[in-house]
């Protein structure tokens, strides 16, 4: 699988890679998935929550919602916390990639072998992208440093932001150069984790 890396996060990846996130307590990790989304949204959200095993769910969704603290950052070879709260379309499509991500990063296979089962995945026709637009929010942005003891987020590596599914959109059909839309906050960024995805990244206060 190749990944794309367009945001400010992944620049700052380098300085990224040390980190290493403990498991959260269950009710901690519960309250941050929440947290990524409209308090209307993630109300009926189900929710998964990451333990020594990988992801388990602790809720089911009755809005066609999903939220986790997803982990899958250690692919590219740094880590952070990116809580987020997918709609129907990703809960069926995308959310299956991220509980495998988290079984094998539990397991402690390595990010090359877990990258190649993707692929291998993606190939067969058992894993997809949603085919449509949609949304995957991100209110809480991607967090480089979390205070267990306090539940406070401490450092974000990125800010606030909605993932807007967008298969096919180029940075240049938003009108504005990737260089100019990451000093904007209010200009659009795409980011494609792979060849076959794209979403517009809209940041958010």
């Amino acid at each position: 699988m190749r990944f794309h890396f367009v945001a400010m996060l992944v620049l700052a990846a380098p300085q990224l890679a040390a980190a290493q996130f403990p498991i959260i307590p269950r009710e901690q990790e519960i309250e941050l998935a929440l947290s990524a989304a409209p308090p209307a949204v993630a109300g009926g959200a189900g929710i998964f929550v990451y333990a020594d095993s990988g992801y388990v769910r602790a809720r089911e969704s009755t809005n066609g919602f999903t939220c986790l603290v997803n982990r899958d950052s250690f692919l590219a070879g740094y880590e952070v916390l990116k809580p987020t709260c997918w709609d129907a379309a990703g809960s069926a499509t995308i959310v299956p990639q991220i509980l495998l991500i988290g079984k094998r990063k539990a397991a402690g296979t390595s990010a090359r072998e877990v990258r190649a089962e993707l692929e291998k995945l993606f190939d067969e026709g058992k894993l997809k992208y949603p085919a449509g637009g949609g949304i995957a929010y991100m209110l809480q942005g991607d967090i480089a440093q979390y205070d267990i003891a306090t539940g406070k987020i401490v450092r974000r590596a990125f800010p606030p932001h909605l993932m807007l599914y967008a298969p096919g959109v180029t940075q240049s059909q938003l009108g504005i150069p990737m260089d100019s839309a990451m000093t904007d906050e209010r200009a659009p960024l795409i980011y494609s984790p792979d060849r076959r995805f794209s979403y517009i990244v809209v940041r958010v206060k």
